[in-house]
């Protein structure tokens, strides 16, 4: 719990990690968002006005040969799952609300939070790719979310 009283009360987004998802989900090189004739373009001001999330300088790992880490990822995945083998995300959350302990918690917490706001083009489902990098709780502060 103590790595969740440091977090601020106001959320934010770093600009590359909107310029990432835009460019994984648009194909845009672009920091905006194009629909139609309309484009949105996504500044450094409109990210720090909407959120204040820190970040470390640790990138996410996304997929891993080594068999424990597999073995680890495939643990975290099963409390997660619901039906149809997918980990929908009010799974997650059940999860997250009866955790009893502390670093159960912020993994899931921070499972929701990457599969839901940061994330949520995985249509209300977490990504099993996230939870390579969640394995250790420690190492979550550092990780680069922009």
């Amino acid at each position: 719990m103590e790595a969740l009283l440091h977090m601020p009360y106001k959320l934010n987004i770093p600009m590359n990690l909107l310029e990432w998802i835009d460019h994984d989900m648009f194909g845009s090189i672009e920091p905006c968002f194009k629909h139609k004739n309309k484009v949105i373009k996504i500044t450094e001001d409109m990210v720090d006005k909407f959120f204040d999330f820190p970040g470390g300088t640790v990138p996410f790992v996304f997929s891993s040969d080594d068999p424990q880490v597999k073995a680890e990822v495939t643990e975290l995945r099963n409390k997660y799952l619901g039906h149809r083998n997918k980990m929908p995300i009010n799974k997650v959350e059940e999860v997250m609300l009866s955790d009893e302990t502390e670093d159960g918690f912020i993994k899931s917490f921070t499972f929701y939070f990457l599969s839901s706001i940061l994330g949520p083009a995985s249509y209300c489902f977490g990504n099993t790719k996230f939870l390579y990098s969640l394995r250790d709780v420690s190492a979550i502060p550092s990780l680069d979310f922009g």
